[in-house]
C-alpha cells in the first residue's frame, strides 16, 4: 500500500455528513412535497425557523434562507449518489489522490480501474481535467472535475517527471472497501478508515482481530479525508477504543461517544460494547477533511483512551443530519437531508466550526511517516544510544535515529524537530538521556547521527567541490562505496550520487557527479559510516561527519 494517505475521487464532496437514514414517507393525498418539507423543517430543524421563511414559495428558497450548507434537497439521482458515496461506491476514474500546488497528485491506483487501464501511475500529477487547470484548487473543486457519471469521459493532461501527456479516461462505477488494514514495519497495526459505511464497524472489528493475531506493538488509525457516514458506525468502532465501567456486575457503558443538542433536548449516544479493546499505544491521523462521524470517533478516543493525534486540525462539522425520502406511488420525488442536532465530544468539547487540533501538527510532510517514526523505539530501552526522546504534551516518544536518517523519513523528522524546539528533545546515551541545546538543534546532525563525531566544517565551498577524506591507516578499497560513504542534503535527506578516487592507500577523493552539482547556499553532510574497513578488515571505531555549506 502506498505510504501516502489515499482517498477516492468522488467521496469528498458528498460524504461530509453524519446521517440517520430514515424510511421513505409516502405523501398523503392532501399534502404536497412542499408542505411535507415545510413540516419537517418546522418540527425537526436544529433551530426554530420563522414562519416567514417557511412560507416562502419553493423548497429551494426555504433552504437557501436557512444558510446551512448541510441541509439540502436532493434529486433521486443525487440522493442515490450520496448514499452510494458513503458505502464506497462511486463513479470516477479510480485513483487515490492528494492535492499539490500543480494540481492532483496520484498517490495510488485502484486495481482494475479505468485509470489503471489507461496507464496512470502513482506519482503522476493531473494538471488539467476537462480543459480546466487544477492548480490551486481545493480537493472538493478538483475532484468535482475528475469524477462524473458512469460512461462519460474526461480529458486529462498529466505531468510525469518532467514530461506532460494527454489521455482520455471513461468513468465507471467503482466500489472500494470502507476500511483496510495491514501490518507496517516495526510491528505497527495500521487501519485506514475511508468512510463510515453500513459495514465499516464489522469490517473494522475483523481487521482488528487479524492484526491482533500478529501481536502489534502499537496501532495507527488513519482518518484523513474521511468525511463521515452513519452515527451508529461511529458508536460501533468507538467501542473498540472506549473502556467500559461496570456497575453492580452489569455491563453498563457509562462512557459516551457524543452528546447532542436538538429541538427535543439533550441526547447521549453510548459506544457499542466489544470484548476486544485496543490496549496498545495508538496514534490517530487527521487532516482538515476529517469530518463529522470521523470527528465523533476522534473526540471519543481523545477524551477516553489518551490516544495521540498527528496531522492537522479536523474539518469542524459538529452537526448531525437526518435524511428523508419522498415518494408518490412508486416514483421517488427526491430526498431531504436536514440538520437536526449539534454534537460535542463526550467531555463537552465543541467541534462545530472549530474542529479538533492535533497533538503534533504535521502539514508539510506525510503524517503517516511521522506516526511510524514516533513508534519506532521504546522510551524504556535500557541502552538509549542512537535514540532521541521527544516530549509532546503529556506524551513521550523515542525515535530510532537510524530510521529517522533514512531518506524516506528524513523530511518528516526535520518537521517534527522544528515543531518541538529546545526543551522537549533529549539525546540518548548508554546510561540515560541528555538534554539537547539550541545550537545542537540548529546544527541538527547530532539528532540524526548521535554516535558520530564531527571531523570538519567547511564554509563557502564551490558547487563542484571535491572532498578529500584522510584515514589514519590504509583502507580496504572494496568497502568504499555509496552505502558506506554518503553525501546528504541536510534539508531533504537526498543522497547525492558520488564517484570515488583513491589518491593513495589513506587518502580518498569524493566528488559529486556532474549531473548533481551542489546547490547554492545548500548545506550538505559528508558521512563516513563505520562499515568502512582497513586492510586488516577492522571497521572504524565510530562514524564521522563533515558539514559543508555551499557559497
Amino acid at each position: 500500500m502506498n505510504s501516502r494517505r489515499r482517498f477516492f475521487n468522488s467521496i469528498l464532496l458528498l460524504a461530509l455528513s453524519l446521517l440517520f437514514v430514515l424510511p421513505l414517507p409516502v405523501l398523503a393525498e392532501d399534502s404536497t412535497l412542499l408542505d411535507s418539507v415545510r413540516n419537517l423543517i418546522r418540527n425537526r430543524y436544529v433551530d426554530p425557523v420563522s414562519e416567514e421563511i417557511l412560507n416562502l414559495p419553493t423548497i429551494e428558497e426555504i433552504i437557501d434562507q436557512l444558510g446551512d450548507p448541510y441541509t439540502v434537497f436532493m434529486s433521486p439521482s443525487d440522493a442515490s449518489s450520496f448514499t452510494g458515496s458513503i458505502e464506497g461506491t462511486f463513479s470516477g476514474i479510480g485513483i487515490y489522490l492528494d492535492i499539490v500546488s500543480q494540481g492532483v497528485l496520484v498517490t495510488g491506483i485502484i486495481e482494475g480501474s479505468p485509470a489503471e487501464e489507461k496507464g496512470l501511475k502513482a506519482g503522476d500529477i493531473i494538471i488539467q481535467a476537462g480543459g480546466t487547470s487544477l492548480a490551486g484548487l481545493s480537493a472538493a473543486e478538483a475532484t468535482a472535475l475528475i469524477k462524473g457519471p458512469e460512461g462519460t469521459a474526461v480529458d486529462l493532461i498529466v505531468l510525469r517527471d518532467t514530461a506532460t501527456f494527454s489521455l482520455t479516461v471513461t468513468r465507471r462505477t467503482i466500489t472500494v472497501p470502507s476500511s483496510t488494514a495491514e501490518m507496517k514495519d516495526g510491528g505497527i497495526g495500521y487501519i485506514d478508515i475511508n468512510t463510515f459505511a453500513s459495514n465499516t464497524g464489522t469490517l473494522f472489528g475483523d481487521e482488528l482481530e487479524q492484526l491482533r493475531a500478529q501481536n502489534p506493538s502499537a496501532y495507527v488509525i488513519d482518518l484523513r479525508n474521511n468525511g463521515g457516514g452513519y452515527v451508529s458506525v461511529a458508536q460501533d468502532i468507538a467501542g473498540y477504543l472506549v473502556p467500559y465501567k461496570d456497575s453492580d456486575n452489569n455491563s453498563i457503558n457509562d462512557n459516551l461517544v457524543i452528546q447532542t443538542e436538538s429541538r427535543v433536548g439533550l441526547l447521549t449516544y453510548p459506544a457499542v460494547k466489544h470484548d476486544l479493546i485496543i490496549d496498545k499505544p495508538s496514534i490517530f491521523i487527521t487532516n482538515n477533511s476529517t469530518a463529522s462521524a470521523s470527528e465523533i470517533l476522534a473526540g471519543a478516543a481523545r477524551d477516553y483512551s489518551n490516544s495521540f493525534f498527528v496531522g492537522s486540525r479536523t474539518y469542524g462539522k459538529g452537526c448531525m443530519q437526518e435524511m428523508w425520502g419522498f415518494t408518490e406511488g412508486e416514483s421517488s420525488l427526491g430526498s431531504l437531508k436536514l440538520t437536526v442536532a449539534r454534537f460535542t465530544t463526550p467531555l463537552g468539547q465543541v467541534i462545530h466550526k472549530v474542529g479538533l487540533p492535533p497533538d503534533l501538527l504535521i502539514e508539510e510532510t506525510d503524517p503517516l511517516l511521522a506516526a511510524r517514526l514516533l513508534l519506532s523505539a521504546s522510551v524504556n530501552d535500557a541502552d538509549k544510544t542512537g535514540l532521541v526522546k521527544l516530549e509532546i504534551g503529556n506524551h513521550t516518544f523515542a525515535v530510532d535515529c537510524s530510521q529517522a536518517s533514512e531518506a524516506e523519513y528524513w523530511p518528516v523528522y526535520a518537521e517534527i524537530l522544528d515543531r518541538l524546539g529546545e526543551g522537549r528533545i533529549m539525546r540518548g546515551q548508554a546510561g540515560g538521556w541528555e538534554a539537547v541545546n539550541s545550537q545542537e538543534i540548529a546544527d541538527r546532525w547530532q539528532l540524526y547521527y548521535p554516535a558520530y563525531r564531527l571531523i570538519n566544517s567547511l564554509m563557502d565551498i564551490e558547487p563542484a567541490h571535491k572532498f578529500t577524506v584522510r584515514f589514519s591507516r590504509a583502507v580496504s578499497r572494496q568497502t568504499v562505496n555509496e552505502e558506506t560513504i554518503e553525501l546528504v542534503d541536510s534539508a531533504t535527506g537526498e543522497r547525492i550520487p558520488l564517484k570515488f578516487e583513491f589518491l593513495n592507500d589513506t587518502d580518498l577523493q569524493v566528488t559529486p557527479t556532474l549531473q548533481t552539482s551542489l546547490q547554492t547556499a545548500g548545506t550538505y553532510w559528508l558521512l563516513v559510516h563505520p562499515a568502512v574497513c582497513d586492510q586488516n578488515n577492522k571497521t572504524l571505531q565510530s562514524g564521522a561527519i563533515c558539514t559543508a555549506t555551499v557559497k
